[in-house]
């Protein structure tokens, strides 16, 4: 059970393209008793100079279609984002400013640089999450947190010791999807703000490295019976073929809210029906799958 002091805390953790941002915004309007923040809120952060307020309706109109594709990722400064946003904006940090930023240096990085980049902006990160749900953590209300975070997986400890009950949801899916996804992704995003530009050969291994050292840190954490035996380990499949059992076992594992059930039976049906419109070839990067399959790990 959540500390006296604290609501109940639930972390969502998993690779960009791996499902996450389904499964986060479903919960959040579906599971109730939650609350999570919006981008908006990754922008504006609470307790935020008073000067900015007057910004947050204006900036709630405007597009962000320019950044996203809209069929691939949806957003707007009123829908469910992932807490790396704020850490982009507030600490320049979190695993999107790495994939979006660092990775697009025509300069290969090693792994030790990653992680070195990483465990300097730890405590910055920390701080930020605990000022970002700032409002929920110190409210005599307490509803559940629900947050979203890339980057977390390799603060899990600090986290966990600072917040020995939260829940850690793992998210995980086939590098053989995410790898040629993610670079997809990435590009897609680079060539909406900046027309004529692809990214160069070695912002495509960077990302490709990154993919990697992500799943090596994931693979290392579910070896570990010390934090995994205290997760819930959802795949990708549990999302699209058996999302009704799926619920179930969020429920049985975070027991702080309860499902709409008629919200759950009609995605449940939908999911059993869906196909994915995009399709990705490993090979447009210069990847192979043998390759992907040898070198990233995959539990």
């Amino acid at each position: 059970m959540a500390g006296a002091d604290q609501p109940g805390i639930c972390l969502l953790i998993g690779h960009p393209r791996s499902g996450s941002t389904f499964l986060h915004r479903f919960m959040l309007e579906n599971y109730l008793g939650l609350a999570g923040k919006k981008l908006e809120d990754m922008v504006f952060l609470p307790r935020g100079p008073r000067v900015l307020r007057p910004f947050k309706s204006i900036a709630r109109k405007l597009p962000l279609s320019w950044v996203y594709r809209p069929e691939i990722h949806s957003t707007g400064m009123e829908c469910w984002e992932s807490d790396d946003i704020a850490f982009s904006i507030h600490c320049k940090a979190g695993y999107l400013y790495w994939l979006y930023g660092q990775c697009r240096r025509q300069v290969r990085f090693d792994s030790a640089e990653f992680h070195d980049w990483v465990s300097e902006r730890k405590e910055d990160v920390l701080a930020c999450w605990d000022r970002l749900y700032h409002n929920q953590l110190s409210s005599d209300r307490k509803p559940g947190i629900l947050s979203k975070s890339f980057i977390m997986l390799f603060y899990l400890e600090e986290f966990l010791a600072k917040y020995p009950d939260a829940k850690v949801i793992l998210l995980t899916r086939t590098p053989l999807e995410v790898v040629p996804s993610t670079i997809s992704l990435v590009n897609s995003v680079c060539r909406r703000i900046f027309p004529f530009r692809r990214l160069h050969e070695n912002a495509i291994a960077n990302i490709y490295h990154s993919v990697s050292l992500y799943y090596h840190r994931m693979s290392s954490v579910l070896a570990n019976p010390a934090i995994a035996d205290r997760c819930l380990h959802l795949g990708y499949a549990d999302l699209t073929t058996g999302l009704a059992a799926t619920c179930q076992r969020i429920s049985d594992y975070y027991p702080y809210g309860s499902w709409d059930k008629a919200a759950v039976a009609d995605q449940s049906a939908r999911q059993s029906r869906w196909t994915s419109s995009h399709h990705y070839d490993a090979s447009d990067f210069g990847l192979s799958l043998e390759r992907i399959a040898q070198e990233v790990p995959y539990d």
